[in-house]
C-alpha cells in the first residue's frame, strides 16, 4: 500500500513538501503556499517535512501574536538535511548559473533525461556562455535551437533537451520561490516535421502487411513480432512490452493481465506511467515470448520496429510509426463509446 504523508507529494522520483499559508498570515510573507523539494529519499523527505512542519507551526504563531521579525521556515542546511551538496539554501544570495542549476537539479531531481540535460548544457554554454538564468533570454534559446540544428541534431533530439533544461528551470523557480518567465518552454521549431500528438493509426490493411513481414525470414529477431502484437492489444509502448518479466504477468489464462512497473529489466520514465492492462486477442498467445530471460534490450525495439515499418509500408505517411498501433486503441475506445 502506498504511503501518505501530509504536505509531502511525489513528482516523478522527487518529493515536495507543499503547504498553504493561512489567510490571515499571508501577509507576513507575501506568500500563498510553501513549496520546498527535499530530495528522491522517502525518509529523509519525511524528515525534512518534519523539521519543516515545526518551523511552519512557530511561524504562524509568531505571526499570529505580532512578534517581530518572525523566522521565515526554510530548510536546514545540507550538512544537516543529510545531502551531499550545497543546492537548497534559505534563499538565494547570488543568482546561479545554468551549469550550477543543472548540477543542483541533477543531485536533488535524479531523472532519465538527465543525459539530455548534459547534453543540452553543453551546447548552450559553447553558444550563448554559462549564464544566470535570470539573464537567459528568447535570443539565448533559439541560439541553442539553432546550433543544435546545424549540427544535425534531428527536431526530436532538439525538443528532448528543450524539454530537459525547460523542467531545471521550472523546478529551480519553484524552489526559490520565483515568478519569472521559462524562455525554454513553448519553443516553436521550425519544419519539425510531425509530434506526437500528430500521429496517425495504421488502418487494417497496413496491420497486415507489417504482420506477414515480421513472420518472414527477413527478420533476425522473432520476438519483435512478439511485441508487435502486445502493443497491438494493448497501450503498451515498445520498451514496456519488450521489458517483461514473468513477476509482470498476472491472473489465470484465458485472463491474464500485464503490471506496467519498474523491474530489473526497464525503468519507468514517471510513476504515473505505472499501471496494468488485459492481455487480449492475438497478444495472449505471444506473451511467453516475452519473459524469458534471454539477453533482450526493450530500448532499441522502438527503432527496430519502425525499420521493419518502413520495409513492410515503404509508401507510409510521415506521421505513421509503430506508437501509431497505441492511436487505433484510442480509435477502438471510441467507437465502443468510452467517455475516457
Amino acid at each position: 500500500m502506498k504511503q501518505t504523508f501530509k504536505h509531502v507529494f511525489q513528482r516523478g522520483s522527487a518529493y515536495r513538501y507543499r503547504r498553504r499559508v493561512p489567510q490571515d498570515v499571508q501577509k507576513h510573507t507575501n506568500k500563498r503556499e510553501w513549496v520546498f523539494g527535499i530530495g528522491t529519499d522517502l525518509s529523509a523527505a519525511i524528515a525534512r517535512a518534519e523539521d519543516l512542519n515545526t518551523q511552519i507551526e512557530r511561524f504562524i504563531a509568531q505571526c499570529r501574536n505580532d512578534e517581530p521579525s518572525p523566522a521565515a521556515p526554510q530548510l536546514s542546511p545540507m550538512a544537516e538535511a543529510g545531502l551531499s551538496g550545497s543546492w537548497i539554501q534559505p534563499g538565494l544570495t547570488t543568482e546561479m548559473k545554468i551549469s550550477e542549476a543543472v548540477a543542483r537539479d541533477q543531485e536533488l531531481y535524479p531523472t532519465p533525461s538527465n543525459a539530455q540535460q548534459s547534453a543540452a548544457l553543453t551546447v548552450f554554454v559553447a553558444e550563448c556562455g554559462d549564464l544566470p538564468i535570470s539573464q537567459i533570454q528568447r535570443t539565448h534559446v533559439m541560439a541553442f535551437v539553432a546550433a543544435c540544428q546545424n549540427s544535425g541534431h534531428k527536431p526530436s533530439s532538439i525538443r528532448r533537451r528543450l524539454g530537459a533544461i525547460s523542467a531545471v528551470i521550472n523546478r529551480y523557480h519553484q524552489d526559490f520561490d520565483i515568478v519569472r518567465r521559462n524562455h525554454f518552454s513553448r519553443v516553436p521549431l521550425r519544419n519539425a516535421g510531425p509530434t506526437a500528438s500528430d500521429r496517425e493509426p495504421l488502418d487494417k490493411t497496413q496491420v497486415q502487411a507489417l504482420d506477414r513481414f515480421l513472420r518472414s525470414d527477413q527478420i533476425a529477431d522473432p520476438h519483435l513480432l512478439s511485441v508487435f502484437w502486445l502493443i497491438r492489444c494493448s497501450t503498451l509502448g515498445p520498451s514496456e512490452a519488450g521489458g517483461l518479466l514473468l513477476n509482470d504477468i498476472g491472473g489465470v489464462p484465458p485472463v491474464l493481465h500485464v503490471s506496467v512497473q519498474s523491474n530489473a529489466r526497464r525503468s519507468m520514465k514517471a510513476n504515473s506511467r505505472r499501471r496494468d492492462f488485459p492481455i487480449v486477442g492475438p497478444a495472449a498467445h505471444h506473451i511467453a515470448n516475452l519473459v524469458d530471460e534471454r539477453a533482450f534490450d526493450p530500448k532499441t525495439l522502438s527503432n527496430k520496429l519502425n525499420q521493419s515499418l518502413k520495409r513492410a509500408l515503404p509508401n507510409k505517411r510521415a506521421n505513421q510509426s509503430v506508437y501509431s498501433l497505441r492511436h487505433n486503441w484510442k480509435d477502438w475506445l471510441v467507437r465502443a463509446g468510452a467517455s475516457h
